[in-house]
């Protein structure tokens, strides 16, 4: 629970249920260049547990979000269904995991240099006008932003 509160900070996800509570381990990662819910899905394949992430809706607002970490999430009930028979229409859905609203480019350290090559400092204007790179070398997408911050909430908008 330590390490997925940190790595969920200020999204708004809180720990839900939690079913081992007194398992403990010491981890580590050797980049920095995973995604928030890399580092959760990491911790949860060290720990040897599931997720699953919910929402508590009341009318057309979103009043909790949680992470629940499961020993073990469904299983094999042997029933078979069959379209047309047992279906009458099939769903398909999508995820955003590999959504990005910025990203910040790193690449390989010069010989002689400490320090890795980044776009800090270099200057671009994306001629359809979407993306800003900043002078901190941040690429950024102000329009995913405005729809999938993590910060976004009913009091900021």
């Amino acid at each position: 629970a330590q390490y997925i509160e940190l790595f969920a900070g200020d999204s708004g996800f809180v720990i839900g249920y939690n079913e081992i509570p007194d398992l403990t381990r010491t981890l580590n990662w050797d980049s920095d260049d995973s995604s928030i819910l890399t580092r959760i899905l990491s911790v949860a394949t060290q720990f040897g547990v599931e997720l699953s992430f919910r929402f508590e809706v009341r009318g057309l607002s979103v009043i909790g979000k949680y992470i629940d970490i499961r020993k073990h999430i469904g299983g094999n009930k042997g029933i078979y269904l069959r379209v047309d028979t047992d279906l009458n229409k099939i769903v398909t859905t999508s995820d955003i995991a590999d959504l990005c609203t910025a990203i910040a480019g790193t690449g390989g350290t010069p010989d002689g240099s400490d320090t890795p090559i980044t776009l800090k400092g270099y200057q671009w204007v994306d001629p359809n006008g979407r993306y800003v790179l900043g002078g901190d070398g941040v690429l950024r997408d102000p329009v995913a932003l405005r729809t999938w911050s993590r910060l976004l909430s009913n009091t900021n908008t």
